[in-house]
């Protein structure tokens, strides 16, 4: 249906309800003969209008001429409100699901390790590389203090990159510290901290990090 033709195209381009409160005035004499057959005498398409504006519209019949009165489309226009409000939320929960298993997806087959934090610095994910790089399972780190696996040096210079990370939207910060392998050698590693806070699909600080240890000690010699 084009917006603007029939009774749900008007009540997709206007976003109120479009009434036809007499079935003989408004179909030809064949469509009316089988509507009658279901006992409908008259009917009203409710635009459903959300956030975004009309989503779709519902149709409703009543076997009574006049039925769709004043008070009824007021209750209608609510609850045709209501369901488009209820559909916006199902279709952002599938995009957030769907962008946060493309996240997963992605940052799965990269060879660099991947953190996710809370702002608060605790672990919420680890990817695979985390055992190449690093020796730990992921579920080993998850739920603890990221500072925990920082040398005690690099601990200061790690909080204010962290600090200043998380009190800018939209921020970045590269960096190099040493991060304590799972059989106690100290590893040098190139981060970078993201805020992604405000990202609905991951609502995390992203650190993305490599092993530098080999470049470190060459640079030292």
């Amino acid at each position: 249906v084009q917006i603007g033709e029939g009774l749900v195209g008007k009540a997709a381009q206007t976003a109120k309800p479009a009434l036809f409160r007499d079935l003989h005035e408004y179909y030809p004499e064949h469509v009316r003969a089988i509507l009658a057959q279901s006992n409908i005498q008259s009917g009203v398409v409710v635009p459903l209008v959300g956030s975004a504006g009309v989503i779709g519209v519902m149709t409703l019949a009543a076997g009574k001429k006049n039925y769709f009165d004043t008070v009824r489309l007021e209750m209608l226009m609510n609850l045709g409100h209501q369901i488009a409000i209820g559909i916006e939320k199902l279709r952002l929960t599938e995009a957030l699901e769907d962008a946060e298993k493309r996240f997963r997806t992605l940052v799965e087959q990269s060879a660099d390790c991947i953190l996710t934090m809370d702002e608060c610095g605790k672990v919420t994910y680890a990817s695979p590389a985390l055992v190449r790089i690093l020796g730990y399972m992921p579920e080993e780190v998850v739920g603890r203090d990221g500072l925990e696996f920082i040398s005690p040096e690099d601990v200061d210079h790690i909080l204010g990159v962290f600090r200043r990370v998380t009190q800018r939207g939209d921020w970045s910060e590269r960096t190099e510290c040493r991060f304590r392998h799972r059989f106690g050698a100290w590893r040098w590693v190139e981060a970078v901290f993201t805020n992604a806070l405000n990202e609905p699909a991951v609502k995390s600080v992203v650190l993305n990090f490599h092993d530098i240890t080999e470049r470190k000690r060459k640079e030292d010699e």
